[in-house]
């Protein structure tokens, strides 16, 4: 019995060593968590996790993919939009709860950085405008 005892206690850190989960969510343009899902992966003791703190979201808008990252931010937003032209009409406009505009401006290349080091930590409003489709991003400042 001492052996059965001794067996398990041995073999059950080796299982949970090789069944690893992992969660995976999906959020709509709005921020909100739409989906979750649960990834299953076996790894050995001696894998190393490569983990990135870069959180972001995605939406196609315009024929165009957008990004946005890290959401939470702390000091610099980007909107990345794979495949802009020059000749595409885009723009971003940030907002506080309160309604008030923060900051309005053009975008001109496929990064365009946001500077919210100035505000206040809490929730914002990013809007943009590509091509004269609009899109709404809920953005947590740090």
């Amino acid at each position: 019995m001492k052996r059965l005892i001794l067996f398990l206690v041995l073999l059950l850190p080796a299982l949970t060593i090789k069944a690893q989960q992992q969660l995976s969510y999906a959020y709509d343009a709005a921020g909100n968590r739409t989906s979750r899902t649960i990834v299953l992966g076996t790894r050995g003791a001696d894998a190393t996790v490569n983990q990135t703190d870069s959180v972001f979201f995605e939406e196609v808008l315009a024929e165009k993919r957008v990004k946005i990252y890290p959401n939470p931010v702390q000091y610099e937003l980007t909107i990345s939009i794979t495949g802009y032209e020059q000749s595409m009409r885009g723009e971003y406009s940030l907002f506080n709860l309160g309604g008030s505009m923060l900051v309005r401006r053009g975008i001109t290349g496929e990064i365009t950085r946001v500077d919210m080091s100035r505000y206040p930590k809490g929730i914002y409003i990013l809007n943009i405008q590509l091509e004269g489709r609009p899109t709404s991003w809920k953005i947590i400042k740090q």
